[in-house]
């Protein structure tokens, strides 16, 4: 299928279709629906799921529940899982154990953001809610927990 008949098809001009092709235009969901209609597809968005033992072992100030997993850390892992942690935000449950965890995400943020700032700035861009996340207000317990985390984040950064 050409160009030309994609945009037709799908109701995507075909300057905006160029543009995704290339790389230059980030498509909004409608697009990318109605894209993957006209190619005879299905377009679903979920959230990811947190794997908190494996957060864990990057430098999340948290007790695993499983012997902490030898992986090759690296920054690009380290962004790749912090981005889907970072959907924490959207939740409103009162779970006390979901609570706990965010405070521990808070704290390995923190100390990204105090002494790993360049990474700290590609996990933003990657993840734009990740910056709001940290509160207005740091407390002993951010504090006490970014400590920990830094600990952590220091073996392998």
């Amino acid at each position: 299928m050409s160009q030309v008949d994609l945009a037709a098809q799908s109701g995507v001009s075909l300057p905006t279709l160029q543009r995704i092709e290339s790389g230059h235009a980030n498509p909004s969901l409608q697009n990318l629906e109605a894209l993957a209609k006209s190619l005879g597809l299905k377009f679903k968005c979920e959230d990811q799921s947190v794997d908190w033992d494996v957060l864990v072992s990057y430098g999340l100030p948290l007790q695993s529940q499983l012997p902490i997993k030898s992986l090759t850390k690296t920054q690009g892992e380290l962004l790749k899982v912090l981005s889907g942690a970072c959907s924490l935000k959207k939740q409103k449950k009162t779970d006390p154990e979901l609570a706990r965890k965010k405070e521990a995400l808070i704290g390995l943020l923190l100390a990204l953001k105090l002494h790993y700032s360049s990474i700290y700035r590609k996990l933003c861009q990657k993840c734009p809610i990740a910056d709001r996340l940290l509160p207005k207000a740091i407390n002993g317990k951010h504090i006490k927990l970014k400590r920990l985390a830094m600990a952590r984040l220091g073996t392998y950064l």
